[in-house]
């Protein structure tokens, strides 16, 4: 009866150490507060855009919460949704709405178009977010806030 309750025991520690988290194996995590600094194309070395408006503070800022819930700006709406994510895979599923429903100005709605595209993600070497869309050809690129 021992050796049994000692089996289980090992195997119930063995499982719960095997639980998944939302950090790669390096410590990082989409969890916080990200800003959208621009776009950007894997297959184009200098295929760099900065988003426009770039000097504004709570434009294009997108928070992952650990429940998989998310939400943030544009640049005149608010944003609210969830996402499903696949740290093994670095598959990344936001399903983003719009809270408010304002004209978006400057790259408003490119970048909301854009969010519901996102398919996968990765960190830079600097800790950047980012978030490929169009078979990983293309990406949006996040500094932490």
């Amino acid at each position: 009866m021992k050796k049994l309750l000692f089996f289980i025991a090992i195997v119930l520690f063995t499982v719960a150490s095997c639980e998944k988290s939302d950090t790669t194996d390096d410590g990082r995590s989409i969890i916080g507060t990200w800003q959208c600094i621009g776009f950007g194309n894997t297959e184009i070395s200098d295929a760099f855009k900065e988003i426009e408006p770039k000097d504004c503070e709570k434009c294009f800022v997108l928070t992952f919460k650990e429940d998989g819930s998310c939400g943030g700006f544009a640049v005149s709406n608010e944003i609210a949704g969830s996402y499903t994510l696949n740290r093994d895979k670095q598959e990344l599923k936001p399903n983003i709405h719009m809270v408010t429903e304002i004209n978006e100005l400057y790259d408003g709605n490119l970048y909301l178009s854009l969010l519901g595209k996102v398919a996968n993600y990765s960190f830079s070497d600097k800790g950047e977010l980012l978030l490929y869309y169009n078979d990983q050809k293309e990406w949006l690129i996040f500094k932490s806030k």
